[in-house]
Formats: structure tokens, C-alpha cells, sequence
């Protein structure tokens, strides 16, 4: 089901954030995943400054779409990230529900319009 990473940083971050004690034989499979510690230390450091990481920012993204561990889920993460409208589109544009679709465009736009923003502000 592609799971398997997301459970097993689950239980990473019970283990270290939390100090459950978790038996061997549930932190073996963590144990083969290299990418479970990295992204184990990056969820750990994003915990204090949790009001500035946005659920709409380029790092939730990357973090969210990196904690995917199969190739095709990623694409899926992705396209529903990018497609789905989310509250800042249904309060920026009141559309009749016959028209609701074009709210996929709003998105479309607006993650256009932070991401170039952001890498503008990174070249000053």
C-alpha cells in the first residue's frame, strides 16, 4: 500500500520524541529505509517553528512528497496537491457550483504565483 515509510517514522518519532519504548522486532523494518533518520531529524526540527511551516509552503510539500516511497504515489501526492482547491481558493473566488472546476485554475495560479515569489525573493 506504500505505507510503510510513514509508519515506520511514525514510530521513529514515538520512539524519539516521545520515548516510547518500542520492541526490535517493530524498528527493523525502519532500520532499511536510509531515508528514515534524515527525514526523522527534519520533522524533529520543524516541530518548535510549527506556525511558520504552513501546511502551503514549498517544505510541507517536499517533506510530504519525500515521506511517499513509491514512485507512482508521489505523482498522486502531487497532482492532488496541485489540483485540489483548498480554503485560500474558496475565499478568494465565489463560484456558482457549475462552475466550480475553475477553482482548480485559481490554484494552479496561486502556487505558481508563491513559488516564483519565493525563488525571486532567494536571488535578492
Amino acid at each position: 500500500m506504500g505505507l510503510r515509510r510513514i509508519v515506520n517514522l511514525s514510530l521513529r518519532l514515538a520512539q524519539r520524541l516521545l520515548q516510547v519504548n518500542l520492541p526490535d522486532a517493530a524498528l527493523a523494518s525502519s532500520n532499511e529505509d536510509r531515508e528514515i533518520e534524515g527525514l526523522c531529524s527534519e520533522i524533529a526540527a520543524h516541530i518548535p517553528a510549527a506556525e511558520e511551516f504552513s501546511t502551503e509552503s514549498p517544505a510541507y510539500f517536499m517533506l510530504m512528497l519525500r515521506l511517499r516511497e513509491r514512485a507512482g504515489d508521489q505523482v498522486r501526492f502531487a497532482s492532488r496537491l496541485l489540483l485540489t482547491p483548498s480554503i485560500g481558493e474558496w475565499q478568494m473566488v465565489s463560484l456558482p457550483a457549475p462552475l466550480f472546476p475553475l477553482c482548480r485554475v485559481v490554484r494552479l495560479f496561486r502556487l505558481a504565483k508563491r513559488f516564483v515569489g519565493q525563488s525571486s525573493n532567494r536571488s535578492s
